[in-house]
């Protein structure tokens, strides 16, 4: 969710669940939200989250993104 992520979440992500083997990146998707206050909010672009990706490289062993 694009107004929850920032650089330093990322990386309190990163710090508390490091040395686990896998963590994933997925796109936000309006279309499929449970609360209907959320339909309206643009996912973040795709370069924003291969940037977060990188940024979690060094906490685990594989870092994917799902766009």
């Amino acid at each position: 969710m694009p107004t929850f992520f920032n650089r330093e979440i990322i990386l309190n992500i990163g710090k508390w669940l490091e040395g686990s083997e896998k963590h994933i990146l997925q796109q936000f998707r309006a279309e499929k939200t449970l609360d209907p206050k959320f339909k309206d909010v643009k996912p973040l672009p795709k370069e924003k989250i291969e940037e977060f990706a990188e940024l979690l490289k060094p906490f685990f062993k594989k870092v994917e993104v799902r766009i």
